[in-house]
C-alpha cells in the first residue's frame, strides 16, 4: 500500500524529542524498529545495534493475574482479544516484513513520525487506528477510534483489536477520502486524550489495586481478628497478604470451605491459614505505577484510517 500523509502536532505542543535529543521528522529507522519490536517483541535483532525484546504480548499485568486466579477463560480465548487474528501471527507478520530481504523493509525505515493512510474496507464503519508513544516509555500505545452510525465514537485500547482493524495486504490500495482525512485530526486528539487519561489512571497505585472477592476479604479479616496462637506476626502478615487477592473460583471456594469448617472463628482462621499453605498461595508483588506525564508527551508515531465503500475519494 504506497503512499502516505501526515497528522502534524498541534498548535503550542513541545517539539517531539527522543531521549539523545533527534527531533521530530527524522527518518526513523532503527528507533521506529525499536518500537514496533517492543510492542510486539522480536527475539534477534532488526537491525544491526537494535534492541532484542521478549515481551509477554498485551494486558501483561492483567494476564499475570489472571494466571494466578487460574481464571480458566483465559484458556478458553488463549488470552487473546477481540479477534482470532493472535498476537504470535502478528509477531511473525511484523518480523516477515521488517526482514531486510523484504520489500518494505527501506519503506519502513524511511517512514517519519505522524505518517498516515487509509484504505477501504467493505461494510466496514469509518475509524482511524493510532500508534503513539508516551514520552520515552518503551512501550507503543494503540488506539482504534471509530464513527458507527449512531453517530458516537468509541475508542479501544486493545491492541489485537487495533492491529486486526489495520491488517491490510501487500495488494491493499491506499484509499484517503477528504472528509476521512479532516476527521483524523479530530480522531486523533480524542485518541490521545484516552491515552492520556488511562495512562493518568495507573500513576495512581490505588488504581491499580485489583478488586478482591468477598471470600479472600473474610479470609484476611478472620485471620486479623483472630490470628492463630501459634503463628509469628511476620507470618500472619504473609498469609494476611497472601490471601487478600484475586483468585479464580477453586481457591474461593476452597477458603469458603475453611471458613465454614466450624462455628469456633478461631478455629476457622487455623483452618484458613491451613488452606492457604496447602493451595502454595504468595502475596502478589505491588503493581509499578507509571510516571507522571503531561499530554504533550503523548505523541503519533503512525495513523492509518479505515474508509467506509463508496468513500474511497
Amino acid at each position: 500500500m504506497a503512499g502516505h500523509t501526515f497528522l502534524a502536532e498541534q498548535p503550542g505542543a513541545r517539539p517531539l524529542t527522543l531521549p539523545d535529543g533527534t527531533p521530530a521528522g527524522f527518518r526513523a529507522d532503527k528507533y521506529w524498529l525499536g518500537q514496533a519490536a517492543a510492542a510486539v517483541g522480536v527475539e534477534s535483532e532488526v537491525l544491526p545495534g537494535s534492541q532484542v525484546h521478549d515481551v509477554i504480548f498485551a494486558d501483561t499485568r492483567e494476564e499475570i493475574l489472571r494466571l494466578q486466579r487460574e481464571d480458566p477463560t483465559l484458556f478458553e480465548t488463549g488470552g487473546e482479544k477481540g479477534d482470532a487474528y493472535s498476537g504470535e501471527a502478528f509477531r511473525q507478520e511484523l518480523k516477515r516484513g521488517l526482514d531486510p530481504a523484504s520489500p518494505y523493509h527501506r519503506q519502513v525505515r524511511a517512514l517519519p513520525w505522524g505518517s498516515g493512510s487509509g484504505f477501504v474496507r467493505s461494510g466496514a464503519d469509518r475509524g482511524f487506528v493510532f500508534c503513539a508513544r508516551v514520552a520515552d516509555h518503551e512501550a507503543a500505545q494503540y488506539r482504534y477510534v471509530s464513527y458507527p452510525e449512531d453517530g458516537i465514537p468509541r475508542v479501544d485500547s486493545e491492541t489485537l483489536v487495533c492491529l486486526s482493524q489495520a491488517q491490510v495486504h501487500a495488494d491493499t490500495e491506499r484509499a484517503l477520502d477528504s472528509e476521512t482525512h479532516h476527521l483524523a485530526y479530530d480522531a486523533w486528539e480524542m485518541a490521545r486524550h484516552h491515552i492520556f487519561a488511562e495512562w493518568q489512571k495507573a500513576t495512581d497505585p490505588f488504581n491499580l489495586q485489583p478488586k478482591v472477592p468477598k471470600a479472600m476479604r473474610d479470609a484476611a479479616a478472620l485471620l486479623r481478628s483472630h490470628p492463630p496462637g501459634d503463628i509469628p506476626q511476620e507470618e500472619l502478615e504473609w498469609l494476611i497478604d497472601a490471601v487478600e487477592a484475586p483468585y479464580g473460583a477453586r481457591i474461593e471456594r476452597a477458603l469458603r470451605g475453611a471458613l465454614r469448617s466450624s462455628d469456633d472463628p478461631a478455629r476457622q482462621a487455623v483452618a484458613v491459614a491451613e488452606e492457604v499453605k496447602r493451595l502454595g498461595l504468595s502475596p502478589s508483588p505491588a503493581p509499578e505505577p507509571l510516571p507522571l506525564i503531561e499530554i504533550e508527551d503523548v505523541h503519533l508515531v503512525c495513523w492509518l484510517a479505515i474508509v467506509p465503500e463508496g468513500k474511497k475519494g
